[in-house]
């Protein structure tokens, strides 16, 4: 039998998942494709070229001045529109 502490943390985990998928569903104009989440993956904060990580708080950070998160920390799988890939 699973302790409650591993419960919680699944049923966490499923949630923050099944919110993503809505998320991209909605991206997506309501249609669900796999495509369509490789591609809002690759468009995430984490592979964004203002998106920063610091160590020291264990999370990323907005570093474009022209977006609505400038200067705030995101999530790696977070989004907005001045996206600009790495490279």
């Amino acid at each position: 039998m699973r302790s409650i502490t591993g419960r919680v943390k699944t049923l966490y985990q499923s949630l923050e998942d099944r919110i993503y998928d809505l998320y991209i569903s909605r991206i997506n104009g309501g249609g669900w494709s796999a495509a369509g989440k490789e591609e809002a993956m690759s468009k995430c904060c984490g592979n964004c070229e203002f998106s920063k990580y610091d160590r020291e708080q264990g999370e990323f950070v907005c570093q474009c001045e022209e977006s609505e998160n400038y200067a705030l920390f995101t999530e790696y799988r977070g989004s907005c529109e001045e996206f600009v890939e790495k490279g």
